[in-house]
């Protein structure tokens, strides 16, 4: 029945013999340009359904990706960290805080009077 839902060229192929039901189960569920691709794919190269299998998972990868690289706007600490990352100080963000480090009394005290101003 899952068969069912692949695109007829898909389904015409399994008839034909070109694919195994094991490479349309495989299938089931893709976005339809990625199940063209993943056809084309496997019957140009004649993989076996494990290598369809690991293909498949490729072609998923970058769209997961590329929902999860989007980077969201920096936070107030990160811009923080940056302006005086700028300033030249050695800077750490780590659970939610902020260290800066410095090499000595006198750059604190530097450090101290630019923020003051």
């Amino acid at each position: 029945m899952r068969l069912l839902s692949l695109s007829p060229q898909t389904r015409q192929y399994i008839q034909e013999g070109k694919l195994t039901q094991g490479h349309g189960k495989i299938m089931v569920g893709l976005d339809p340009k990625l199940e063209k691709k993943a056809l084309q794919t496997i019957v140009g190269q004649k993989l076996s359904v494990r290598e369809a299998e690991k293909l498949i998972k490729k072609l998923k990868e970058p769209e997961t990706k590329s929902k999860k690289s989007k980077k969201s706007p920096p936070t107030s600490l990160e811009k923080i960290k940056e302006k005086i990352d700028k300033w030249g100080y050695k800077t750490k963000i780590s659970n939610q805080s902020l260290t800066i480090s410095f090499k000595n009394e006198n750059e604190m005290e530097t450090f101290l009077t630019k923020i003051n101003q």
